[in-house]
Formats: structure tokens, C-alpha cells, sequence
């Protein structure tokens, strides 16, 4: 080899000489690789643009990125993902496009090599047998350099030499470690940028998708992004709504009215309003509106976001119900005035009927009571016998209008609630009863402090019907005991008894108890009508209480009746 003035060179510093223009053009071809790799470019079409400028520079016939993929099924090889080779050259994609697996002491030692950073260089006989294997045989020369991903190794760059030897200086190999930390980078970048693509994606389909108008306006109130639904509401697609001011979007009527809040949102507030404006129907259309400030790093709100709910349904749902409570609310006016109207007239009824049932009955008891006193010497004893059961059944009939009455009034009663002290109206009441029957000795225990909430002539009716059934159905027990107690459910209510140890009753017939003229005695043995326990359930139920009892023939019953506290 001679220089340009014939003289000749040493075949060394001409091998170097080489080296250091190949250097030279893989650095040109790195800084144009560096170039390429900051553009828009898809990474697939520069890259592979690049490998050949590499290739060509360090005078290979290829150079191949291949990729570490670590797979749970097939292992963990080593994939061909962008090559170049020389005219006429097998492509790597051609005879290992699956890529090759590194398993195996040949592979973990050049992996264990290249992770260090350092390159790889070999002949084809210095190749270990299992690569060499997979390599064909026309590959004389062999450089592979690894490709970092900040400390972890992601692949690497190998370029080879085909039917002939040779060697690969110091200055090239350094170069080529360039260019693969530049295709390092690259490929890097590339992997961020299809990562967020990916979230992107994602996003956009999640947003798209979600049953809310979703935009973003900079702090010049004009659009950066909407998604779908917000698109379409307004009449827009995606990319003309883009850049759009938001006067222009929602219209300057509907901007006027919604500048106040905007105005606070920006400020830095996040602010809740509705808004109102025709649909394409006539109809009112109905929207909530989240104005939600976007802060930068700075601590300055950068722009906000536009979260909007189409509540058209729910407003209309709400209005239909005011409409019906208000409908509802008028009915149950007119059917209140209706039932004191009917009330009034049965109160006027059902006195005009006892006047009129009692007329007669005082006439048949007055009369029953002459006959007795004018013909007491000419009656025998049975007759006499049987004008005596006229006028009871008469003084009978005369107590059940009386209950009737008390029902009914009970009934109809406007309740006027206040704290009632129940303890002292059952001593009132066992006074009455033991002043009444002062030849009768009845035990009588009333706890202390007993209170309810309720109106005071009604709870002390229910009370006295109680404790006058105790002191009746003990009256044919020797040692009498009636007692009056309380207690406090778990549920926050009073739950009030009245026990005696007087006649019981059979559990089985306890459901008729509460019935109007329902008797469970012979009226021979226990007299009454019927009609006091009936009085007392319809008072406890009034005050929204329930009302039960236990008992055991001839052992005695427990009646109990329960409030809201």
C-alpha cells in the first residue's frame, strides 16, 4: 500500500489508518442516528435506516438490535427486533426469527461478559460451539455490544463479517459502544413513548367511555381535550372542539350566565353549579357542572377541567315526585276533611242512637221496678226471679252502649302528647278500685318512676281497663297480688306490664283477647262486655305501641303493651 506520492505505507499503520476512518464514519453515522432518533419518525423506520449506516461504516455485512426477552413459557432468549445485512446476505429474520436461547454455560458466561459492559469480539473458531450452531457458517467475525437500559442490560448491537476474517480495532469498538448507548436511549425513549401511548389509550377509552362529559380548558378558557360525550353534546367532534374557546363551545348566552363560577375556579376554588338550556326537543335540558382547577408545579392553576352530569332525568323525576306529594298532600287534606265530617256525624250518630237505645231501656227498667214494688205480695218466687233478670240484662245492655261509646271515643280522640307519670295514675286507680271493694284485700305493687309519652286521658283509660281486668279476674283467689312494672327494650322502647295471679286464661285463645266482644270466661263467673281489652289495644296502637299477653289457667296472666320511647 502506497500514499498518494507513491511511497509506500507499513501494512500496520495502514490497518489503522482504516480503523480510524471506520471510526469516523460510525461516529458520523451515530450522530446522524442521534438526529433521526429525536424526531417524530417512527423508531422501526430509522432504525433500520441506521443499522445500514453503521453496517456500511464498519465496513460489515450486518448489524442486528436483538432484544432480552425472558419468557415464562419458552425461556429466556435472545429476539432479532430491527437488522440490516448486505446485498445478497441471509437476514437474521430468515434463519433465527424466533431468536436464540441463551440456556446453558456457553450462554450465561457471554451474558455474564456482557453485562459487565464489556464488548464481545471473536473469530469464527473462537465463537463458543452452542452459538456457532445457531450462526451460519459463512460468519467469520463477530462483535456484539451490550445495550443498557440505565443499569440493566435490555439487549444488544452485533455486527458480523461474512467469508473473511477480521480484526476489529480498539477505536471501532469504541464507536460502536457509542452507537449502542445512543440506540440504548432510542429504544428507551421509544418504550416510554408507547408506554404512555398505552395509558393514553387507556385513559382515553375509560374517559370516553364513562357516563360523564369530560374537558380540559388552559388558562385561556379554550379547549385542550374533550372526550366523546362532551364532543357530541355540544355538536362537536374531538378535533374542531379543539382550540375552541369556551364561549364558543357552550354558547355566549350559556358563557355569561357560567362566567361567575369559571371565574372561581380559576381563582383556584372548586365550584358545583347547574344550568338550564333548551334540548333539541323543546324540553329543558338539565346539567351539573364540576369546574376543577388544574395547579401546576408552581402552585398556579394552569387551567381547569370540565366534569359535567346530564341530571335532565333526575330533575324531572324530582319535580314529577313534587308534583305527586303536592297531588298526595291535597288528597290527604280532602280525606281528612272528608273523616272529620264522617267523624262529627258518627259522634252525633252514636249518641242520637244511646239516647235512643237508652229511652227504651229506662222505660223497661222503670217499669220491670214498679211491677216488683206493686205486685211483691201477689208474685211468687220465680216470678219475682225473672223481673230481677230483666233489669240486669237491662243494666247490662245499658254498661255495653256505654263501651261502645268509650271505644268509639277512643277511636276518634285527637291524640295531644306529653310525658304522662303512669306510676301515679295506677295508685289513683287501685285506690279507686280498693275504695269501691273495701271488703276485698288485694296485694298491689307499683313501680316507681314509670313514664311514657303519650296523650294522658287515653294512657290512663288503657291503664284502668288493665288493672279493673286484674282486680276482677283475682277475685276469686285468696291471696290477690297485682302488680304494675316496666322496662326498656333494646330498641329504645317502654315496654309496660300489668300481672296478677287471678284466673289466667288459655294461651291458645290469647289472639281473640283484643277482640271487640270477645270473651275467654263465662259471663256467670266474670262479668263485662267484651269490649275493655279491645279499648285498650286500639288506645296503645294509636300511639304507634304494640300490645300482648301471657297466661296460664289458674295461675294468673301478664298484660303488656309497649311505646316509642
Amino acid at each position: 500500500m502506497s500514499d498518494g506520492d507513491g511511497n509506500a505505507i507499513d501494512p500496520a499503520q495502514a490497518a489503522v489508518w482504516e480503523a480510524l476512518k471506520r471510526r469516523d464514519a460510525i461516529l458520523q453515522a451515530v450522530s446522524y442516528a442521534a438526529e433521526r432518533f429525536l424526531g417524530s419518525e417512527p423508531l422501526e423506520a430509522v432504525l433500520t435506516d441506521v443499522l445500514e449506516r453503521l453496517g456500511k461504516a464498519a465496513g460489515t455485512s450486518g448489524a442486528t438490535v436483538l432484544e432480552f426477552v425472558d419468557d415464562a413459557e419458552q425461556g429466556a432468549s435472545l429476539v432479532p427486533r430491527y437488522s440490516w445485512t448486505a446485498a445478497g446476505v441471509e437476514s437474521v429474520f430468515e434463519y433465527a426469527g424466533e431468536g436464540f436461547a441463551y440456556a446453558g454455560s456457553d450462554f450465561e458466561h457471554l451474558y455474564t461478559h456482557l453485562e459487565s459492559g464489556n464488548p464481545l469480539v471473536a473469530h469464527s473458531e473462537d465463537i463458543p460451539p452452542g452459538l456457532r450452531a445457531l450462526l451460519p457458517s459463512e460468519i467469520r467475525a463477530l462483535a456484539v455490544l451490550p445495550i443498557f437500559a440505565g443499569r440493566q442490560i435490555v439487549g444488544v448491537i452485533a455486527v458480523s463479517q461474512r467469508g473473511h476474517q477480521r480484526e476489529w480495532a480498539e477505536s471501532e469498538l469504541g464507536a460502536l459502544k457509542t452507537a449502542a448507548t445512543v440506540i440504548g436511549a432510542a429504544l428507551e425513549r421509544n418504550r416510554t413513548r408507547r408506554a404512555v401511548r398505552k395509558r393514553d389509550e387507556l385513559l382515553r377509552l375509560i374517559v370516553d367511555n364513562a357516563p360523564l362529559m369530560v374537558a380540559y380548558y388552559d388558562n385561556e378558557m379554550r379547549c385542550r381535550f374533550a372526550n366523546r360525550r362532551y364532543s357530541d353534546y355540544f355538536g362537536c367532534q374531538e378535533r374542531p372542539i379543539i382550540g375552541k374557546s369556551l364561549a364558543e363551545v357552550i354558547g355566549a348566552e350559556a358563557f355569561r350566565i357560567a362566567h361567575p363560577y369559571w371565574q372561581r375556579a380559576y381563582a383556584g376554588e372548586q365550584v358545583v353549579f347547574e344550568r338550564a338550556h333548551p334540548g333539541k326537543d323543546g324540553l329543558l335540558q338539565y346539567l351539573e357542572v364540576r369546574a376543577v382547577p388544574h395547579h401546576a408545579e408552581s402552585g398556579e392553576v394552569a387551567g381547569c377541567y370540565a366534569i359535567l352530569s346530564d341530571i335532565t332525568e333526575r330533575r324531572r323525576s324530582e319535580a314529577a315526585l313534587r308534583q305527586a306529594h303536592d297531588h298526595l298532600e291535597e288528597k290527604v287534606r280532602e280525606r281528612t276533611e272528608e273523616l272529620a265530617v264522617l267523624n262529627r256525624e258518627l259522634e252525633a250518630y252514636s249518641y242520637s242512637v244511646s239516647h235512643d237505645l237508652r229511652a227504651p231501656l229506662r222505660a223497661i227498667d222503670g217499669f220491670s221496678h214498679l211491677l216488683a214494688e206493686r205486685l211483691a205480695d201477689q208474685l211468687d218466687a220465680e216470678s219475682s226471679e225473672y223481673l230481677g233478670r230483666v233489669r240486669t240484662a237491662v243494666q247490662r245492655m245499658s254498661g255495653l252502649i256505654d263501651d261502645l261509646l268509650e271505644l268509639g271515643r277512643v277511636s276518634r280522640k285527637e291524640i295531644v302528647r306529653q310525658e304522662v307519670d303512669l306510676s301515679q295514675c295506677a295508685r289513683e286507680i287501685i285506690e279507686e278500685l280498693a275504695a269501691r271493694h273495701d271488703a276485698r284485700r288485694v296485694d298491689c305493687a307499683v313501680e316507681e318512676g314509670i313514664r311514657a309519652s303519650g296523650d294522658p286521658q287515653l294512657l290512663r283509660t288503657a291503664l284502668q281497663n288493665l288493672l279493673e281486668n286484674a282486680w276482677k279476674y283475682t277475685s276469686k283467689t285468696a291471696a290477690a297480688r297485682i302488680e304494675f312494672s316496666a322496662t326498656r327494650a333494646p330498641a329504645g322502647r317502654m315496654t309496660y306490664r300489668v300481672s296478677d295471679n287471678g284466673a289466667g286464661f288459655d294461651m291458645c285463645y290469647a289472639e281473640k283477647l283484643f277482640q271487640p266482644f270477645q270473651r275467654l270466661h263465662n259471663p256467670r263467673e266474670f262479668e263485662g262486655s267484651g269490649i275493655g281489652l279491645a279499648t285498650v289495644a286500639r288506645i296503645v296502637r294509636r300511639h304507634g305501641g304494640d300490645i300482648g299477653a301471657d297466661g296460664e289457667v289458674g295461675r294468673g296472666a301478664t298484660f303488656w303493651f309497649s311505646l316509642p320511647a
